[in-house]
């Protein structure tokens, strides 16, 4: 226990972190430690200071110096978990969850935190099941509401994962939470025009929370039929890429593949090329890189370059509406500004093209 001359200190950390006044308890807990440094919930509660002002890989060493005091403690195990997941070392937050889920598997906030760290290891089925489990312990559980919607969405069950938090709208209409999660729901869904309402109001009362942002200028830009097609088919190409089990392995394997992955394309184009003869002859280079672009690298690029056109335009045209521009981002400003410099100098040049034939 802490000293009782520190007493009032612990109460007035408590409110700070109950008010997410994280930076402020950061330094009273501090002072705190240096009187008393092996004190387990003090350095649990330094480790959720840190988490919460994005700063996860600090706060992973702090909370393991907090288990190693207190090994028994799952509510510690949980925000290890949660420090490991925003550092996206998902197999360690996976483990870290497993163990708080093993020390109080009664509780539903862990069953919620399992579930949201196997969504991120795009395990849908599974965080499915942990939701479910939180659920039947408290049925009202926020996070495990979260996942389940999240899970049946990645599943494609969008017309199941929709309407999942009506019931808490109508207990509370202004509900921040349930108006995002039903927003995101609605937006898998492709209901775009509902999408944008609870993420509107939801932002509204949340207006510094950036995955809401981004999730409601994500529903303003589908507004666009083109937008769509892109959407659409990014998410399909996505669940491909998932069904493969890639996503599941660790991130330094997937890294690892991916480079070794380069080296046989690299040579299948180089071959491909080879074979055509468009070495043989400079005057056929030209020719042969407008074939090369056939290829499977060069549909890649292409695609990838359509993609990033379509959304500078898309980001232009939202610029555009005053409804939609207060919720841009600054680094999607910046790519709108940059399509409109290169439009700038295509007119510039086509300008003076037309002049030189002109005069």
């Amino acid at each position: 226990m802490l000293p009782d001359a520190l007493a009032p200190e612990t109460r007035r950390i408590e409110l700070l972190l109950n008010l997410q006044h994280y930076a402020e308890a950061e330094q009273l807990i501090r002072i705190a430690l240096a009187q008393q440094p092996t004190h387990a919930v003090m350095l649990g509660w330094l480790g959720v200071c840190l988490l919460n002002q994005h700063r996860p890989a600090e706060a992973i060493p702090i909370l393991q110096r907090a288990i190693g005091h207190a090994p028994l403690n799952p509510q510690l195990h949980g925000w290890l978990a949660e420090s490991y997941s925003a550092a996206k070392d998902f197999f360690a937050a996976e483990a870290a969850s497993r163990e708080a889920l093993r020390l109080a598997p009664e509780q539903a906030d862990f069953h919620g935190l399992a579930g949201m760290v196997l969504l991120r290891k795009h395990r849908p089925k599974q965080a499915l099941r942990a939701a479910r489990t939180g659920l039947c312990l408290d049925p009202a559980h926020k996070q495990c509401l979260t996942v389940q919607a999240r899970a049946l969405a990645d599943l494609g069950q969008t017309n199941v994962s929709a309407p999942l938090f009506a019931p808490v709208l109508v207990d509370d209409p202004l509900d921040a939470f349930a108006h995002a999660n039903q927003g995101f729901n609605y937006l898998d869904a492709g209901n775009f025009r509902a999408a944008q309402l609870h993420l509107h109001t939801a932002l509204q009362q949340q207006p510094d929370n950036a995955q809401i942002r981004a999730g409601l200028v994500e529903a303003l830009k589908n507004s666009f039929w083109y937008y769509r097609l892109l959407w659409q088919g990014g998410r399909w190409v996505t669940r491909l890429v998932r069904r493969t089990g890639f996503f599941a392995l660790e991130a330094d394997t997937r890294k690892i593949i991916a480079y070794v992955l380069q080296i046989p394309l690299l040579f299948f184009v180089w071959g491909w090329a080879f074979a055509h003869g468009f070495f043989s002859n400079i005057g056929y280079l030209s020719i042969g890189f407008r074939l090369l672009l056939l290829t499977p690298l060069g549909v890649i690029i292409i695609l990838t370059l359509a993609g990033a056109l379509l959304q500078s335009i898309t980001l232009t045209l939202l610029r555009c509406n005053p409804q939609a521009r207060p919720y841009l981002s600054s680094k999607e400003i910046l790519a709108s500004n940059c399509f409109l410099a290169g439009l700038g100098v295509l007119a510039v040049s086509a300008s003076a093209r037309f002049a030189g034939l002109l005069f």
